[in-house]
């Protein structure tokens, strides 16, 4: 199956639902935990500094806020481990199925001994992409500056702000898809920190507009849910986590899924060394 064939958002989608059709106690909980842990999102409330009367009331509730930002890190640090962790599990229980058609829900929190390497691989991954927004920073930043010092009129220092940010925006976009792999590789194929990262950028290699593509449909199809009493979510979030196992699946596993369930229908036994692979695949071409 072709790059192109394997990321076609409503081809993942439809075999997404099959897979969550024939095993829905693993596809459901894995999926579903994926979307919260790793997938959704979350809001607040706002909090209006012009409403305190006096530096007192500010003094009087920084305790309070200093807490609920503790907590709130806290919460986002136990949130991002456990989704390290049901990656793993999740991702060879979504091959599972679409290898055998059946699965067990068990092995959802099986981390068949990669935790570490998953929670080190996706840390590289995120500082790799905070650090593709420096260009950006520094640009508008020194836009700011240049227009606060009256070097520059006040439109070409937006004007300067403006460019530097779309180029920097674009600049992250890219290393971004270039390293959407790595939790499927590290979960998958069992590559270690450094591996992971170049395989990733491999197989996003000249790849990225479809990868974005890809990405923005389901991404739109999962907050699709939200219009339905917001419930609808958990389903749309649910099959978004599988699809991104299966495109990564039908790609990486094209030479062995003409003989796997989602193709013929018949449960495909799993040669030694699977769930899992021990070594990766080629990458096709």
């Amino acid at each position: 199956m072709t790059f192109e064939e394997a990321f076609d958002p409503i081809r993942s989608l439809k075999a997404s639902w099959s897979a969550l059709k024939a095993a829905p106690a693993p596809m459901w909980v894995g999926g579903i935990l994926m979307f919260v842990l790793d997938g959704g999102g979350g809001g607040g409330g706002g909090f209006n500094p012009g409403g305190m009367r006096n530096r007192q009331d500010m003094e009087e509730i920084l305790p309070v806020i200093i807490a609920i930002g503790g907590l709130a890190c806290c919460m986002a640090l136990v949130f991002w481990v456990l989704a390290s962790w049901i990656w793993i599990g999740f991702a060879n229980s979504v091959e599972e199925v679409l290898r055998t058609g059946t699965g067990d829900v068990g092995r959802v929190f099986e981390s068949k001994g990669r935790l570490v390497t998953m929670m080190l691989a996706r840390l590289l991954a995120g500082l790799l992409a905070v650090l593709s927004l420096v260009p950006m920073v520094i640009a508008v930043g020194a836009a700011a500056i240049l227009s606060a010092q009256e070097i520059l009129p006040e439109v070409a220092a937006i004007g300067m702000g403006v460019a530097g940010g779309i180029v920097g925006f674009l600049v992250f976009i890219y290393v971004a898809l270039g390293l959407v792999f790595v939790p499927q590789v590290v979960a998958l194929e069992g590559l270690d920190v450094i591996e992971s990262i170049s395989r990733s950028w491999s197989l996003a290699q000249s790849r990225r507009l479809r990868l974005f593509f890809y990405y923005f449909v389901i991404y739109v199809f999962m907050l699709l849910g939200f219009c339905l009493c917001c419930i609808g979510v958990f389903a749309t979030g649910a099959l978004f986590s599988i699809s991104r196992v299966e495109s990564y699946l039908a790609f990486t596993r094209s030479n062995d899924l003409p003989g796997w369930w989602i193709t013929t229908g018949q449960p495909h036994v799993a040669p030694a060394g699977s769930w899992g692979a021990s070594s990766p695949p080629p990458i096709p071409q």
